[in-house]
């Protein structure tokens, strides 16, 4: 499904990532991507499931990403995925769960877009 996630076009990525994320929560199936973050739960098979994260999602995206720290920015825009995801899936956070899907897009652009084009300093 991260094909899917990184599906955009990178100035437009941000919102089609949590747009595409909140799709999926609002399914009946639950996300991948949590799926595989919170793996650990399965020993045996939590290893390879992290590779695959780290390969198919962090690896991913930082390939498409501009600027310096690429795979740094990836890591911290997933880890803002992931918070959203876990919100909205596990803790069922009423206040976000109650707004439509553009107006949590329009809160999280703000936080993930900067990383992804490059722009947010990276503390290094």
């Amino acid at each position: 499904d991260a094909t899917a996630l990184f599906d955009a076009p990178l100035d437009g990525l941000a919102r089609h990532m949590v747009l595409h994320l909140l799709a999926t929560q609002r399914g009946q199936t639950r996300d991948p991507i949590l799926r595989i973050a919170f793996s650990r739960h399965h020993l045996e098979l939590g290893g390879q499931a992290r590779a695959n994260f780290r390969t198919q999602v962090i690896d991913a995206l930082a390939a498409r990403l501009p600027g310096p720290d690429a795979a740094l920015r990836a890591e911290l825009a997933i880890g803002v995925l992931l918070g959203l995801g876990a919100l909205y899936a596990t803790v069922q956070a009423d206040q976000l769960t109650s707004l439509a899907p553009d107006e949590v897009a329009d809160l999280y652009i703000p936080l993930l877009q900067p990383l992804l084009n490059g722009e947010a300093p990276t503390g290094r």
